[in-house]
């Protein structure tokens, strides 16, 4: 059996640190467009934290979390971009995918583990969200290097 407030710190703790991870990038980023896809990302980890927090005060479950509250596009690769800033992207993106898949898999274990069918169904709409943030961004990184590689 899941000993859910543990889980639920664990949860939390993660989601906070992907926020303050997107909001530190977002800050740096030269290029507008990074810089929102950014922003947007960290405000989708804020609510996901504020989910958690919420279910741990002991509303039930499952949490209405709905579709995603903002829209996430990726920014178009070219040539408005140094060599370096794709680097850079590159590399902050592999780091974020990391964030991506251990929220996923951790949300995925936790929906296993749990006897509660509605905590099950709230924790696998996190793990939905995990799993888009994760294809946006390694959609996003693998645009960057077919275009370091074209040129």
């Amino acid at each position: 059996m899941v000993e859910l407030c543990a889980a639920l710190d664990e949860g939390i703790k993660l989601e906070h640190d992907s926020k303050l991870f997107y909001a530190r990038n977002a800050k740096a980023a030269k290029n507008a467009d990074v810089r929102a896809l950014f922003e947007t990302l960290a405000k989708e980890e804020k609510t996901h934290e504020e989910s958690l927090k919420t279910l741990g005060k002991g509303k039930s479950c499952p949490l209405s979390l709905g579709k995603q509250k903002h829209k996430l596009s990726a920014p178009k690769i070219g040539d408005s971009f140094s060599s370096e800033e794709l680097e850079e992207y590159s590399t902050i993106l592999l780091v974020a995918m990391g964030f991506e898949q251990k929220a996923k898999g951790f949300y995925d274990a936790l929906a296993l583990a749990t006897q509660n069918s509605d905590e099950a169904k709230t924790f696998r709409e996190l793990a939905g969200f995990e799993q888009k943030h994760y294809d946006l961004l390694n959609s996003l990184y693998e645009e960057i290097n077919y275009y370091r590689l074209e040129t």
